[in-house]
C-alpha cells in the first residue's frame, strides 16, 4: 500500500518532525510519497509550478490512500485534498494541535487528533487496516 502525504511543510520550522512523521507510517508497512522530501529533496530542487502540479496529480492518481496532516493549518493543502477526493482515495486526515475543520470532516474517511508519534502509530494501525478495504468513494455531481 501505497500513501500520498500531504503536510503544509513551507510552515514547519523543524524538518526533523516531518521525517518523524513519515518513518512512522513507514513502520506501518505503507510505502509513503511526500513531495518536499521525495521530489523536491527538501527544497534543493525547485520544480516549475507546472511540473509540480503534474507531480501532484500523478503522485495522488498512484496512491493507494491520502494522509493529510494538518497540525500546522490547512493552507494551500486544498487543491491536493480535492483532487483526492474527487478521485475518490481513501482520506485520512491527522493532527495534533488543531481542530479539523467540518469541510475537511466531511470530507475525510477517518480522522485521527494525536499527542506524539507513538500515539499516531497506535491511532493508525488499525485505521490503515481497514483503509486498504476501502472501495473508492462514487461521486454523483449533479447540476
Amino acid at each position: 500500500m501505497r500513501a500520498y502525504i500531504s503536510a503544509n511543510y513551507h510552515s514547519f520550522s523543524d524538518r526533523k518532525f516531518l521525517e518523524r512523521f513519515c518513518d512512522a507510517v513507514e513502520s506501518l508497512g505503507i510505502e509513503t510519497f511526500f513531495l518536499p522530501r521525495d521530489e523536491e529533496k527538501w527544497f534543493e530542487k525547485k520544480l516549475k509550478h507546472e511540473e509540480l502540479m503534474e507531480k501532484i496529480k500523478e503522485e495522488i492518481q498512484n496512491c493507494d490512500i491520502f494522509i493529510l496532516e494538518i497540525s500546522q493549518g490547512e493552507v494551500n493543502l486544498g487543491a491536493e485534498i480535492g483532487q483526492a477526493f474527487f478521485i475518490g482515495k481513501p482520506i485520512i486526515i491527522v493532527t495534533s494541535k488543531i481542530q479539523i475543520s467540518p469541510t475537511l470532516q466531511r470530507m475525510a474517511d477517518y480522522t485521527v487528533n494525536y499527542i506524539s508519534i507513538e500515539d499516531l502509530k497506535n491511532k493508525l494501525k488499525p485505521i490503515l487496516g481497514k483503509a486498504k478495504e476501502l472501495e473508492k468513494r462514487k461521486i454523483k455531481i449533479d447540476f
